[in-house]
């Protein structure tokens, strides 16, 4: 249940989605969920994914270099991180995929070997 929208999300970050689309995604899961009570633990979903400040904040928050791990991003949502992913991936089907199902299963296709 956690694994595949983590997977969305890492792809998402593959295929190009930028820092931009990702913020325009929590400020609509903001927007449209409740506030930061849904927001936040998304964009520390979010920042543990995509890096950069936020997630060397976060980092640094359990003491540790390097990339997060799953493991470490379930310990700093608890049992949150199950709901952030999927409400990242709403957030990110709503902007960066306009709405479109087809966007978010996309996200599911092996990518073609050149």
């Amino acid at each position: 249940m956690i694994m595949l929208p983590f997977k969305w999300v890492i792809t998402a970050k593959a295929n190009g989605t930028s820092r931009s689309d990702l913020n325009s995604a929590i400020n609509w899961i903001a927007n449209n969920f409740g506030g930061l009570e849904y927001a936040g633990p998304a964009a520390t979903a979010a920042a543990a994914v995509w890096g950069g400040k936020e997630g060397k904040q976060l980092e640094r928050r359990l003491g540790k270099t390097g990339e997060l791990t799953f493991n470490d991003l379930h310990d700093i949502l608890g049992q949150d991180f199950g709901p952030a992913m999927m409400w990242l991936c709403a957030g990110l089907l709503a902007t960066e995929g306009h709405g479109d199902i087809e966007w978010l299963l996309s996200l599911d296709q092996p990518e073609d070997e050149e």
